[in-house]
């Protein structure tokens, strides 16, 4: 995101409430929230691979070492958090400015769509279809790049992302989760009876 938004780039667009200004630029849009992001995605992997050092060495059972591993880990669910609280909040305020993005596009990018288009329309094994186009990339015909994208059904694709199947198993895990967390209140509730 950090790359996209910047001058030479500029496929995306940030939100003014998730940029920082210059102190001598009036008109800079620093990315600062995911620079701070890439940042703290080091240091995630600098507590993960402390934890990791910390239990390599252990041959088996509970040992002292063990008392460092909670800061560590608290640390890194606390990064995770704050990580994926902001992430929610700044995704929907970028906005992808179109026309440089297609100014982008080289036709050659629709080289395997060509290929599978003469093996449709022409018969052609896919062999000679793809040697076919490779001999001649520069005479690839301009797709219609937004029909293009609509026409890719697989899962997964552009055309079929699944993101209602996704939503589901979200919704469905976050019901689990929130069960055992029920499940456990009630332990403690079993247990310390109204002291809690």
């Amino acid at each position: 995101i950090v790359f996209f938004t910047t001058q030479e780039c500029g496929f995306l667009r940030l939100g003014a409430g998730f940029t920082t200004g210059s102190s001598i630029m009036p008109q800079k849009r620093n990315p600062d929230l995911f620079e701070l992001l890439r940042g703290r995605a080091a240091r995630f992997l600098g507590l993960r691979t402390a934890l990791y050092a910390t239990t390599l060495g252990l041959p088996s059972g509970y040992s002292r070492d063990l008392q460092d591993t909670k800061a560590l880990l608290l640390d890194g669910v606390a990064l995770a958090r704050q990580a994926l609280a902001v992430t929610a909040a700044a995704a929907p305020a970028l906005e992808p400015v179109e026309d440089r993005i297609l100014a982008a596009l080289d036709p050659a990018i629709y080289a395997t769509d060509e290929a599978y288009r003469l093996m449709r329309d022409q018969g052609l094994p896919f062999r000679e279809a793809y040697i076919a186009v490779g001999r001649a990339l520069d005479a690839i015909p301009a797709y219609d790049h937004q029909a293009t994208l609509r026409q890719r059904s697989h899962a997964g694709s552009t055309g079929n992302l699944g993101l209602d199947a996704l939503a589901d198993r979200l919704n469905q895990a976050q019901a689990g989760w929130g069960q055992r967390a029920d499940q456990l209140h009630g332990t403690w509730h079993a247990l310390l009876g109204d002291d809690l």
